[in-house]
């Protein structure tokens, strides 16, 4: 445990005469002009410093948004164009459109052939048929011997 520094009882005697008068009378010794001038000083550089903070954190917090956003540029040029899914629809629409002309064109030619490559895209695949699960023999536990107990 700390050790308290044992305080002059005198000064403690002066400190209880003069402190609580302090501020009470240095208020009343001043004029009203002083005084309000004194209160205007202390909220200027008491709220000063808050602008000054505000201010410091909208430049910091500007200069990051731009630091991301000339990130994110460059990220962006860099990077290959994806397909977007619109453009995926697209090709799917534009290859679907090419397979029913060729189609077309094949059955105007030989519908035989034709009728036997739409039979094997057509054809479901057989499923694998499954093996039959394999019953194993229930195990058989001999019970354990009879211990003799010592006296």
């Amino acid at each position: 445990m700390a050790r308290k520094k044992a305080k002059n009882p005198h000064a403690v005697a002066l400190g209880k005469l003069g402190g609580p008068k302090g501020g009470k009378a240095r208020a009343e010794a001043l004029s009203p002009e002083r005084r309000t001038e004194i209160a205007r000083d202390a909220a200027t550089t008491r709220w000063g410093r808050v602008r000054e903070r505000r201010k410091m954190m909208a430049e910091r917090s500007a200069a990051a948004k731009a630091k991301r956003q000339a990130k994110a540029k460059a990220k962006k040029e860099a990077a290959p164009k994806k397909a977007t899914k619109a453009t995926k629809t697209a090709k799917k629409r534009a290859s679907k459109k090419v397979a029913k002309k060729v189609t077309k064109k094949v059955t105007k030619k030989a519908p035989a052939k034709v009728a036997k490559a739409t039979q094997a895209k057509t054809a479901k695949p057989t499923k694998p048929t499954k093996k039959p699960i394999r019953k194993r023999a229930p195990i058989k536990v001999k019970p354990p011997a009879p211990t003799k107990i010592k006296k």
